[in-house]
């Protein structure tokens, strides 16, 4: 029993019986609900079964909807935080910091830019020559990239028409295609109508031969039956000739007959003779004894001779009777077998009337029939003559829609031959023009790298060649800018000189007063008496009252290109030339004389800058927009920096001076401002110069391209617009494009 019951198997719930459980636990459940909420045996006519199936689909589909749109989005995350910018602003600050590290290191390399000063000047004019060569090799590979361009977008519309040519082709191939589909469609029914003629053909044909065979069969039948009734005919002669012969017999026996019965008659007669003799010769035995008897009985005597005489008679009668009796005999005996004969006769007689009857019933059934097959024969040779009409007709017909389906399917196949090799011609078309178009698209990628590699070799020719030009330039500048200081120095000492001379002579009065000594428009010892020119790089110098570290101005510090205050101050920056690189390079054609406010690798080297004189909006950074923090967008792509306002630092109004710069905040020209660089922005440097060296040009990076990944915004600021980050230069306008 243990086995029994561990060997069977556990009842498993088949999927009608959970159903029909749970319609009952459904049922039970509504039969608990009051009357009042009780629901009917349908929703609005709907049964509850499509109802509840409709809704679960409409909650799964809500679900799924919800799960896709709403619950699929994510937290923002915002990219600046308070903490990041706080963590940027210490960052800042130490890039600071290193940037005064460097400031430190910048001073001694000034001192070797000194001596490369000399070489530079003379290395200007060469790498000027080179820039021209160069900018003229650029302009020709410009141009032969403009020719180029040409030609591929020739090749290019080439190429799209010979792409929508082949697309037409393709879809004329197709038509064809299915005009050839519908074509063997068509021919395929046709041959199956012919196949089903031929069919018929074949069909009929057999029916005909079967007829003729029964044509034929009915033909020896009645050759036969014909051959039959002449056989017949022949036996009906015969047997009439048999006829008439037997009737001539029975003629003759019935003659016989009348004999014999005459005979017969006579024979009678004579038996009733020979009778009477009998009794007579009994007579004549009573006369034996001499008594006579008389016809009327009497006895009469009679003589002897007279008895023998009449006793002879008698015996003659008598064997004439026997004679007459054998012949009778005789004559019976024929009689008997002429009787049997003619029974016979008669008999035969009867049968051949019986079968004369039948056989002229026979030959009057075979008439019937003769005359029902020749009817037969005559509609069915007019069925077959009908048929063979209409057979005739059908295949003259046929024969036409053969000929007319084999004209169109010759034309039609001429078409598609000539459409195929039409096809065939483009489709070799196509493919000579895609060998064409990919041996002239190899020829272009070839092309294209040969002018890459030349454009590549060109720009870093003019890149290093820009750069060594910018580094002499800078290295000028920064000489002309040490010499101007000198110069202003020393303005400063004679004016210094000058006051402190002043009250020991006493002025004429009314007299202009004389040229100041030791100024470099006073009169040149050379000349005579004239006045010096201005120096040509710098522009008109600065007063002797200039301060030399920085300038209180009500509209924030000047640019670099406007040290004397060359523009008004109350008016917008100069465009893009202040704006362009400071340089001779070929993408930039002009602006690139010495004084123009262009790049320099020097200037515009990694790290902070001096804290002097603020740079300009130029090449080093965009215009800051006013904002809360002063805070830069973030890194985007490359454009070019659009001229702005120069905007008046807060807390600073104040007319602007048209006649040279202001006077310090101190009150006293010349004299350096307290702090570190004369004011608030740290000591003045060990060589006694108001600026300190700047470092070469470091790692150089395509402002085109995506900045690089430490690139952070300055700190808020307000003391003018901050140095670039590490290895990022300003826009330098148009330049030819570097390859990827």
């Amino acid at each position: 029993m243990e086995s029994d019951t561990l060997t069977k198997p556990r009842p498993v719930m088949e999927p009608d019986q959970v159903y029909m459980l749970f319609l009952k636990e459904l049922q039970h459940v509504i039969s608990l609900l009051p009357e009042e909420w009780k629901p009917g045996e349908t929703l609005f006519g709907c049964p509850w079964q499509a109802v509840v199936i409709t809704a679960l689909v409409g909650v799964v589909t809500f679900t799924l909807f919800f799960w896709r749109t709403v619950l699929a989005v994510k937290k923002r995350e915002y990219l600046v935080d308070e903490k990041k910018l706080t963590e940027q602003i210490l960052v800042l600050k130490k890039e600071k910091n290193d940037a005064l590290t460097k400031m430190s290191e910048l001073q001694k390399q000034t001192e070797h830019l000194k001596e490369n000063e000399k070489q530079s000047k003379e290395t200007v004019s060469s790498t000027m020559k080179r820039m021209q060569n160069l900018e003229s090799k650029v302009l020709e590979a410009e141009t032969r990239n403009e020719h180029m361009a040409e030609e591929k977008n020739k090749y290019a519309k080439l190429l799209e028409d010979e792409k929508a040519n082949s697309l037409q082709n393709g879809t004329r191939i197709e038509k064809l295609e299915k005009s050839n589909q519908k074509l063997q469609l068509s021919r395929k029914s046709i041959q199956d109508a012919l196949a089903k003629t031929t069919v018929l053909l074949d069909e009929a044909k057999i029916r005909e031969d079967a007829r003729k065979v029964q044509h034929k069969c009915l033909e020896k039948d009645y050759s036969a039956l014909k051959e039959e009734n002449k056989t017949l005919k022949a036996t009906i002669k015969s047997w009439e000739d048999k006829h008439k012969d037997l009737n001539e017999q029975i003629k003759v026996y019935q003659k016989s007959q009348k004999e014999l019965e005459d005979s017969v008659v006579l024979k009678d007669h004579n038996v009733e003779v020979l009778s009477e003799l009998l009794a007579d010769l009994d007579a004549c035995d009573l006369q034996k004894g001499d008594t006579k008897v008389l016809a009327n009985g009497e006895v009469a005597p009679v003589s002897f001779s007279d008895k023998k005489t009449a006793i002879k008679n008698r015996i003659k009668q008598m064997m004439d009777v026997s004679r007459v009796q054998t012949t009778l005999t005789v004559v019976e005996e024929e009689r008997d077998r002429f009787m049997t004969k003619l029974l016979n006769e008669e008999k035969t007689r009867k049968s051949l009337e019986e079968q004369h009857q039948e056989l002229e019933h026979a030959i009057a059934t075979l008439k019937s029939d003769k005359s029902h097959v020749e009817n037969q024969l005559k509609i069915l040779q007019q069925k077959n003559e009908i048929m063979v009409e209409m057979y005739q007709q059908k295949e003259n017909a046929l024969q036409q829609k053969l000929t007319k389906e084999e004209l169109e399917r010759r034309s039609k196949e001429s078409q598609l031959s000539e459409v195929g090799g039409k096809a065939v011609e483009a489709e070799e078309q196509v493919k000579v023009l895609r060998r064409r178009i990919n041996e002239m698209e190899e020829q272009m990628k070839k092309t294209e790298e040969v002018y890459k590699e030349q454009v590549k070799e060109q720009e870093n020719k003019t890149h290093s060649n820009w750069v060594n030009a910018r580094n002499a330039e800078r290295a000028l500048n920064q000489e002309k800018l040490e010499s101007s200081k000198l110069r202003e120095k020393l303005a400063v000492l004679t004016s210094q000189l000058n006051e402190r001379r002043a009250p020991l002579f006493r002025p004429n009065s009314g007299q202009p007063a004389g040229p100041r000594q030791g100024d470099s428009y006073g009169p040149s010892p050379v000349s005579g008496g004239a006045p010096s020119p201005p120096i040509m790089i710098e522009g008109p110098r600065r007063p002797p009252s200039a301060p030399v570290g920085r300038r209180i101005d009500p509209y924030g510090p000047r640019p670099p290109s406007d040290p004397h205050g060359r523009y008004p101050e109350n008016k917008h920056i100069p465009g893009m030339d202040m704006m362009g690189p400071r340089s001779s390079s070929p993408a930039n054609m002009d602006g690139s004389g010495p004084g123009s406010f262009l790049a320099s690798p020097i200037r515009d080297s990694p790290g902070s800058m001096v804290q002097g004189p603020p740079l300009g909006p130029g090449p080093h950074e965009q215009l800051l927009p006013p904002g809360p923090h002063g805070r830069l967008p973030p890194p985007g792509p490359y454009r070019p920096p659009r001229p702005g306002l120069y905007h008046l630092p807060p807390g600073l109004h104040g007319h602007p001076h048209h006649h040279g710069p202001p006077l310090p905040a101190n009150g006293h020209p010349g004299m350096p401002l307290p702090g570190p660089m004369g004011g608030e922005f740290g000591p003045r440097p060990a060589n006694g110069h108001a600026f300190h060296p700047r470092p070469g040009p470091g790692h150089v990076i395509d402002p085109r391209g995506p900045p690089p990944p430490h690139f952070r915004p300055p700190p808020p600021h307000h003391f003018g617009p901050m140095p670039p980050p590490h290895g990022v230069r300003g826009p330098m306008g148009p330049r030819p494009p570097r390859p990827s």
